[in-house]
């Protein structure tokens, strides 16, 4: 039973890789540039890629300790709703993800419509996810790593730092030593004013690194907010969040900041 099992598994696979090319140019094209391709292949999967092994590593780490599958989930944390990964495809052009299409609607299209009540109440259901997140353990064989990816600790991408991928980084000395160096430096100025001794905080805590509107679904089903866009995700330090926020809020949603900052109680930590 097993090895037919195998059989018919590799036999989906290989299918699935030969219509590759065809139900990508078939499917319903949210995205279709050079650089980035999102395709909703079906009712229920959606394929993206080019992307990086920093955002499948994410979504597995976070779907193996935080989302709703979750055994090890302590039962007062909230579960975390990002789409689920179905497989990956290396391609001639870069790697691609096939997962699940979340059915929903954007949370920067559908906030100006909202009242205050209810952005607050999206708010708080939102930070209670990404509550969860940070209290996540770093993986043993990451105890000598403080900025770096998920699983394996390697190098983290993040646009306002660099084009190719920085770290890891040891410490959060080190890290805060290469802002310094960076020409945005600007942007960081709220990790840098203190940054590096947090008293009781963890050196690095797990963060999406890019939580905006336009990368949250409410799903249509049960009206719960979904963390969509994991490719920022890591091991980065405590206020990343919080200077990553002001950072992506574009376009600016009005009231988004205020909110998040009310809700999150990160600018009374950190804001300077």
């Amino acid at each position: 039973m097993d090895r037919m099992q195998s059989f018919f598994n590799a036999l989906r696979r290989w299918l699935e890789d030969l219509l590759f090319p065809i139900r990508m140019r078939l499917g319903r094209k949210i995205m279709w540039i050079p650089e980035r391709k999102i395709v909703q292949i079906s009712q229920t999967t959606l394929i993206k890629g080019p992307v990086s092994q920093q955002e499948i590593e994410a979504m597995r780490f976070v779907a193996a300790n935080a989302a709703p599958s979750a055994s090890i989930l302590g039962s007062k944390a909230a579960t975390v709703c990002l789409p689920a990964i179905r497989r990956t495809y290396q391609r001639s052009d870069g790697l691609y993800v096939a997962m699940d299409f979340v059915e929903g609607d954007r949370l920067d299209l559908l906030w100006p419509k909202l009242n205050g009540d209810m952005q607050e109440a999206l708010m708080e259901q939102i930070w209670a996810q990404v509550t969860t997140i940070r209290a996540l353990t770093t993986p043993k064989r990451l105890h000598d790593i403080a900025v770096g990816s998920a699983i394996t600790g390697r190098g983290v991408h993040d646009g306002i730092l660099s084009l190719e991928p920085v770290g890891p980084f040891a410490s959060l000395a080190d890290f805060c030593d290469f802002l310094r160096l960076c020409p945005n430096i600007e942007y960081f100025q709220h990790l840098l004013d203190g940054g590096e001794d947090d008293g009781d905080e963890p050196v690095s805590v797990f963060s999406h690194a890019d939580i905006c509107g336009r990368n949250i679904i409410i799903r249509r089903s049960d009206g719960m907010p979904c963390l969509i866009d994991w490719e920022l995700a890591g091991w980065w330090p405590p206020r990343w969040e919080y200077v990553k926020a002001r950072f992506t809020d574009f376009p600016v949603l009005p009231g988004w900041i205020e909110m998040f900052e009310g809700v999150s109680g990160m600018k009374e930590l950190y804001g300077k």
